[in-house]
């Protein structure tokens, strides 16, 4: 799974051709993030993305996204401030936030699962690496300061040099056994040994979200990107809000409270429910928030704590917009709370693919995820392992791009 995407690939998400949901290339978050369009997309930067692949450098596309994007790293997910932030964007007083550990009623470990610090991926991760590396620098150098930037209000870190200070790890192999070179390659450092089985380092990363250890960094782990269920939402109290920026918070939650009765309004014909309008929240939001990305990297437990305020299920709806937000105000709200003023969707797949938020629905606010790309990888493929959703034997088999003319090209995995 080391294949690319083409130029001209037709069937290409993700950076993975289709057959594969997981190979080498989808690691690189920093290519979709940067596709949406919040920075300048200079030259400079696209040095840092991927230059020599047929869809990256030069040839990387500039989607103009103007939805509002509230990004953070795993390892934020357990902090207050993280959760404050996301209240402040969302218009709400506060937002419960507990870690979700997900369906405890497990399958047996599949034995294709992975260390992905043993030392037979030792070159597999120094494939990784470089892309981490630049990964680690374009968001920092160029992402951040969009962020930091008080004439812009589209792009929300939490803390954003706490965010920085995470995410230039990135240039580090968390195994510790790499080292990057003056080329910007990755070498085994002088003295390790190079047939080391090592144990699992990160042991917390099996059975779902887990309290993250700040002392050794280990990630929290979402266990499926198709969680069914969770136990009830604990109750909060829905009308008790908080200004946030120079918005009129009275009218927001008044829109909220009335929104529903303007429902068949939003759609083409005014009657039937099959396209919205183009711009149609032009009048005050009607998707609150999208969780978008990435898989791997909290979605679910994003997604169980804002079920608190926003009626939907543990579970990815991949739907198009205009059927997403008919399940948001038709069917949710009778299963899983009329109390709740927010509507809001997940689906991981999304951050490659926002046209349509920024065409029909500009004002919902997109939440991505991502943590070190080693470690998403690692999680992805054990949990794909896990479900007998592996297609290829071993790392080392996803590690090509996409061809030109490939065909058959999901998540920039080739077939």
């Amino acid at each position: 799974v080391t294949d690319h995407c083409g130029e001209n690939e037709r069937r290409c998400n993700f950076e993975c051709t289709s057959g594969n949901l997981v190979c080498l290339h989808r690691t690189r978050f920093h290519l979709p993030l940067a596709r949406i369009g919040k920075t300048l997309l200079t030259h400079e930067e696209r040095q840092l993305l991927a230059p020599n692949d047929k869809d990256g450098g030069s040839k990387l596309t500039n989607h103009n996204i103007t939805n509002t994007i509230f990004l953070y790293e795993l390892e934020q997910i357990k902090e207050d401030y993280l959760w404050d932030d996301l209240a402040y964007l969302l218009n709400v007083s506060s937002i419960p936030h507990h870690i979700h550990k997900g369906n405890q009623d497990r399958r047996k470990p599949s034995t294709k699962r992975i260390n992905i610090c043993d030392a037979e991926f030792d070159d597999f991760r120094a494939m990784i690496m470089p892309h981490a590396y630049n990964m680690s620098i374009w968001l920092c150098d160029f992402y951040v300061p969009v962020a930091k930037d008080g004439s812009r209000t589209d792009v929300v870190i939490p803390k954003p040099d706490r965010f920085c200070d995470i995410v230039r790890d990135y240039g580090n192999d968390p195994c510790k056994r790499l080292i990057r070179m003056y080329n910007g390659s990755y070498a085994l450092k002088e003295g390790v040994l190079q047939n080391t089985i090592l144990e699992n380092n990160n042991e917390n990363d099996k059975d779902g979200d887990v309290t993250i250890d700040t002392i050794t960094r280990t990630p929290i782990d979402e266990n499926s990107e198709t969680d069914s269920s969770i136990d009830g939402y604990a109750k909060i109290e829905t009308d008790t809000i908080v200004t946030a920026g120079n918005q009129n918070f009275l009218a927001i939650e008044n829109h909220r409270k009335t929104r529903t009765s303007n429902f068949y309004s939003w759609y083409e014909g005014k009657t039937t429910t099959a396209k919205l309008l183009p711009n149609v929240d032009v009048n005050g939001t009607i998707l609150d928030f999208a969780i978008v990305g990435f898989a791997k990297c909290g979605t679910t437990s994003m997604e169980a704590n804002l079920g608190h305020i926003a009626p939907m299920p543990i579970g990815d709806i991949c739907t198009p917009v205009h059927q997403t937000v008919y399940y948001s105000y038709m069917n949710w709200p009778k299963q899983y709370g009329t109390n709740k003023t927010l509507r809001g969707t997940k689906c991981p797949r999304d951050v490659g693919n926002l046209d349509d938020f920024s065409t029909y629905l500009p004002k919902t606010n997109i939440i991505v995820g991502i943590r070190h790309p080693i470690r998403f990888f690692e999680s992805f493929w054990n949990m794909l392992a896990d479900h007998n959703g592996l297609k290829r034997p071993s790392p080392y088999n996803v590690t090509d791009h996409c061809g030109e003319n490939e065909r058959r090209c999901n998540f920039e995995c080739t077939s």
